[in-house]
Formats: C-alpha cells, sequence, structure tokens
C-alpha cells in the first residue's frame, strides 16, 4: 500500500517471493524526504483535498499494512489508484487478522480438555472466520465489481460491528444495573425515582416530605414497590424507612414474603400489625406459609398464628398439617397443634400427620439413632388428642 501511495510502484509485480525487491523499495521509501511521501501520498489518494489530519493518518497506517498485508501494495485490477475504502478495508483486514492471531494464541495455550472443545472453539472461533477473511480479501482485492467489493468489506467490518454492539449492550445493562441500586431505576415517573433514592439513601425526612400526595404503592417495574424496595435493602434493626412508608400508606403485603424469611421477627411482627394478611397468597392457589414452610422459623410461624393463619389451610389438596410433618417441621406442627390444627385430615393420597410422624420415628430407631425430641413430642401431643376424642 505503502509503495502505491508514494508512487514507487509502476508495473504490477508478484511480492511473495521478492522479499529483496520489496526491502529495497522500502528502503528507498523510508530514505525519501517526510514532505515529499506525503505529497505523492496525498496526491495519488484525493489530491489537495485531504486534510493535514488525513495526510498525518496516511503516514501512520500505510507502513504497518504494507508488512501486515503486502497484498495491499499491488494496485487494484485495472490500474486504479488505492481510494479511501481501499485504505479502510485494509486497515480493518489487518486487525481483524492480528484478533485471529491473539484467538489462536489463547485458545492454544489453554487446556482445551478432552471433550473436544477447543477443537470446536479453533474450528467456528478461528479457522472459519480466518477462512471468510481470506476470501474477503480475495474478493476485494481481485474483483472490480463494487458489490462485490462492498460485501467484502462488510465481511471485515462485522466483527467490528459486533464488538460495538456488545459494549453498547454492556454499556446500557451496567447503566440499569447503576439505576436499580440507586432506587430510580425502576420507576418511570419523577416522583418516584426522587422517593426510591430516598429509600435506598435511609433518608426519612425527604421520603416523608415527598410523599405526600404520591400514591407510594405505585408499582414499578418487576413489580417492585417502595416498601419492597425498603425490605429489599434492609440491614440491620433499623425500620424507620418501612415505618414510614407504612404511615405514608403503603400495602403491608408487599412486603411481608421478604419479612417471614429474616429471623429477625422485628419486621414481620410491624407489618402484622398494620394489616399484613398472614393467609397471603404469592400466586393464584399458593399460600404464603406453603412457599415459605421450609425458611419460616418458629418465632415467625407463631407470630402469623397469632395474626390469624389459617392452620387447616390447603394447597392443591395438601392440609398444612400433613405439609409440615412431611417437611419434617415439627417444630411448626407443635405450635400448629396448639392453635387448633385438624391432624385427622389426610391427603388426596391418603398421607396423614399419624402415620408420617410414625413411619418418621421409626427409621431413625432402625437407624440407630434416637427419636428427635420434636418428634417425641409431637407424637405425644398427637396420641393425647386422640385419647381425648
Amino acid at each position: 500500500m505503502l509503495l502505491v501511495m508514494a508512487g514507487r510502484l509502476r508495473q504490477p509485480s508478484l511480492i511473495l517471493g521478492k522479499a529483496a525487491w520489496r526491502a529495497e523499495q522500502m528502503k528507498q521509501i523510508s530514505a525519501a524526504p517526510e514532505t515529499s511521501l506525503r505529497r505523492r501520498a496525498s496526491k495519488v489518494l484525493s489530491g489537495a483535498s485531504l486534510s493535514r489530519l488525513h495526510r498525518g493518518c496516511l503516514d501512520v497506517a500505510a507502513l504497518p499494512l504494507a508488512v501486515v498485508c503486502p497484498a495491499a501494495a499491488w494496485p487494484p485490477r485495472g490500474g486504479l489508484a488505492m481510494t479511501r475504502l481501499t485504505q479502510v478495508f485494509w486497515v480493518v483486514a489487518a486487525l481483524d487478522a492480528a484478533l485471529l492471531v491473539l484467538a489462536l494464541g489463547m485458545s492454544l495455550r489453554g487446556d482445551g480438555g478432552r471433550d473436544g472443545g477447543r477443537e470446536m472453539g479453533l474450528f467456528f472461533f478461528v479457522l472459519l472466520p480466518a477462512l471468510l477473511l481470506v476470501m474477503a480479501a480475495l474478493s476485494f482485492h481481485f474483483s472490480a465489481s463494487r458489490i462485490w467489493r462492498g460485501l467484502a468489506l462488510g465481511v471485515v467490518l462485522l466483527p467490528a460491528i459486533w464488538w460495538t454492539q456488545v459494549q453498547i449492550q454492556e454499556w446500557l445493562i451496567t447503566r440499569r444495573m447503576a439505576a436499580k441500586r440507586a432506587g430510580t431505576g425502576y420507576f418511570d415517573t419523577e416522583a418516584m425515582r426522587r422517593m426510591g433514592a430516598a429509600v435506598v439513601q435511609r433518608d426519612v425526612a425527604a421520603l416523608l416530605h415527598l410523599g405526600r400526595g404520591v400514591d407510594v404503592n405505585t408499582p414499578g417495574h418487576h413489580n417492585m414497590s417502595l416498601l419492597r424496595l425498603a425490605v429489599q435493602g434492609l440491614e440491620g434493626d433499623d425500620l424507620s424507612v418501612v415505618r414510614a412508608l407504612l404511615d405514608l400508606g403503603a400495602r403491608a403485603d408487599d412486603a411481608l414474603p421478604a419479612a417471614v424469611m429474616r429471623s429477625d421477627p422485628a419486621l414481620l411482627e410491624m407489618l402484622l400489625a398494620a394489616g399484613g394478611n398472614p393467609n397471603l397468597q404469592v400466586s393464584p392457589g399458593l399460600p404464603l406459609i406453603f412457599d415459605m414452610m421450609s425458611t419460616v422459623t418458629p418465632g415467625n410461624f407463631r407470630l402469623l398464628v397469632a395474626h390469624g393463619l389459617d392452620v387447616d389451610s390447603v394447597c392443591r389438596g395438601d392440609p398444612l398439617p400433613v405439609q409440615l410433618a412431611i417437611y419434617r417441621r415439627w417444630d411448626l406442627l407443635l405450635i400448629a397443634l396448639e392453635g387448633g390444627a385438624d391432624m385427622a385430615r389426610l391427603r388426596e393420597d391418603g398421607r396423614g400427620v399419624a402415620g408420617e410422624l410414625a413411619s418418621q420415628a421409626e427409621a431413625e430407631r432402625q437407624a440407630g439413632r434416637s427419636v428427635p425430641a420434636a418428634l417425641r413430642q409431637a407424637l405425644d401431643l398427637l396420641a393425647a388428642q386422640a385419647r381425648q376424642r
């Protein structure tokens, strides 16, 4: 490319196999005055219309391209001088080639294992793109058709387009995540965004000031509410933001699932006192207690029972006491017994509390382990209840 730009190459020549001739030409170009080289390159490409910046770029870009891609030093078919499009093509092609060499080195350096993953990676991400790049280069150089040259340029530009798209997507994702962490990314209106930021910053005064005349239960993206946002980032026992939102009219049920999962019952107690529904259904036909059965603490379960939890509730035909026995939540089963749960009700498949507890106790004895105290206590209470009947 540099040979054409400097006007030193008068006739097409086979570059491959003529390293001495090429070195001599490069030596002559290097010895030429810089101003003369710039003047001749500018004349060939675009005459006097090139700006000073363009001319400087040509001087910098021409030398590595002539070394990396010798075919660029050939004049295009028909003796046409190099155009700006040609320069862009070989610059991008050289960058693509460098990236492929880098990818090849990283692939060969890594441990591919025995599952053929490295071989597949070499084929799809190195060899196949390299083949496409070579075909594009040959098509661009030897074809006089604008269509084929345009297609070849599109092929070499694909990696740049893909990389740009990935960078834009990553920037957008990072921006959305930062907005959500700041509390503003979930809501559309300016008032809700400012309140969301106040919730994250734990600024109770700003929250009470901004909350006048605002519906604090307005759902945002992903069904996020201000109360859910407050509980989501809750650390320690500071419930001032939750209390402020409840005073502004926030629905206590919005934060009830998160409160049931916490080991500290203070939040759950506050929400239940503010009108939270202990029999809340997280989805149609699925009561909250069934969804949280494996994680709820005895203290939180007792709070739910004290505030009206239906200990005989059913989920898809499964009574709560039977499910507690199956899940080996004997501690919760004892609380349900104290709350008057019906232990005689069976599942649709015939499994019941008494049978589950008896089989679990027998399994512990057969394994050479002592029966857990909570299981023994549940069996005793169940037997006493049966005798009273």
